[in-house]
């Protein structure tokens, strides 16, 4: 998790990983004692919103900020080569919201 402080607009920007490094490793069968075998694991434990669970990561807007801003940080992200896709969730529809009280 990563996070910046906006303090002089009182809004905070995080990025979230939505699989846990444990749940990660594991997919790639890189843990000490998975001796080179993948393990199957068809339960949720590790991902922090199930619901979108192929999303990777999660950028996080903390505070009052103009839904115009919002647009504008969407498409400076969507301009990143590394960066896929970017989808706007609105929190208040998940059901797994309460992983996000931090």
């Amino acid at each position: 998790m990563f996070n910046f402080e906006n303090t002089d607009e009182f809004v905070e920007y995080f990025v979230i990983a939505n699989q846990s490094e444990k749940k990660a490793a594991e997919a790639h069968g890189n843990t000490l004692f998975s001796k080179g075998h993948k393990e199957s694991n068809s339960t949720e434990n590790g991902i922090l919103i199930p619901e979108h669970k192929q999303m990777d990561y999660f950028f996080v807007i903390r505070g009052e900020i103009d839904d115009k801003v919002i647009d504008e940080q969407i498409q400076k992200i969507k301009r990143i080569d590394i960066v896929l896709a970017v989808a706007r969730i609105n929190v208040a529809e998940l059901k797994s919201k309460q992983n996000l009280i931090f």
